[in-house]
């Protein structure tokens, strides 16, 4: 069995993978490793595999390599698996690479447009011909809802998660800014496929991120499918 870490900028993530099955998922509250070792209770790992966008305690790397063969995905390790394009592959983050090679896997000799709502929201554009073509990043959702807390003296930190409101425009300073995170964020992503769509009008759409099944059902676009095991689907593809 392999287990696989995809260490974000807000949520760390394990999957344990049996050949091209993904068995088990789950998220690390941390670094912590009396979780891991309970987590690995009673598993037989031979290889670890870890996408990381941010810095991994030294400890928890020596712990890993206790476990079993390990390797720690570099940029440079992804770039020969899509085709050639214009786009600078060196500059493209290691989780938007692995959520590419998921779709190109998953959905092979189509244009693809994958939506991440994480920490970030990323659009990462790919050709029929496996390659990265380009994309966008914007402002995740808590991003913008914090942005505008702690930028200011006087707004508060709206909890946009739990905010319920029929309208499209607020009533007061509350409303006001869960339109601006929300509502926002919905015209943006429906204005961008639209202009994907005119670009290349046979597009498979995606949406993935932690942020996914929430904003999937505020969205006027019915041709959005969730496929939230891509990055997965994408590490599978390096073993």
């Amino acid at each position: 069995m392999i287990l696989c870490f995809d260490f974000g900028n807000t949520i760390k993530k394990y999957a344990f993978i049996e050949g091209q099955e993904i068995v088990l998922l789950g998220q690390l509250p941390s670094f912590n490793l009396d979780e891991i070792s309970e987590i690995l209770r009673n598993k037989l790992i031979s290889k670890i595999i870890v996408s990381s966008v941010i810095d991994i305690p030294d400890e928890f790397v020596a712990f890993l390599r206790t476990i079993g063969s390990l390797q720690i995905l570099s940029n440079s390790d992804l770039n020969p698996k899509f085709s050639r394009s214009d786009y600078n592959l060196s500059t493209l983050g290691i989780d938007r690479k692995l959520l590419a090679l998921g779709a190109i896997h998953t959905y092979p000799n189509q244009n693809i447009l994958i939506i991440s709502l994480g920490t970030c929201i990323t659009y990462n554009f790919i050709s029929n011909e496996g390659a990265f073509e380009g994309g966008i990043i914007s402002p995740g959702l808590a991003m913008r809802a914090k942005g505008m807390h702690e930028f200011t003296d006087q707004l508060p930190l709206v909890d946009w998660q739990k905010f319920k409101t029929d309208t499209f425009f607020g009533k007061n300073t509350a409303e006001n800014l869960y339109h601006g995170v929300v509502t926002a964020a919905c015209l943006e992503i429906e204005g961008f496929v639209q202009k994907f769509k005119f670009q290349t009008p046979n597009l498979r759409i995606l949406l993935c991120g932690g942020d996914a099944e929430f904003i999937h059902s505020k969205l006027k676009l019915g041709e959005l499918v969730i496929e939230q095991n891509l990055l997965w689907k994408g590490m599978v593809q390096t073993f």
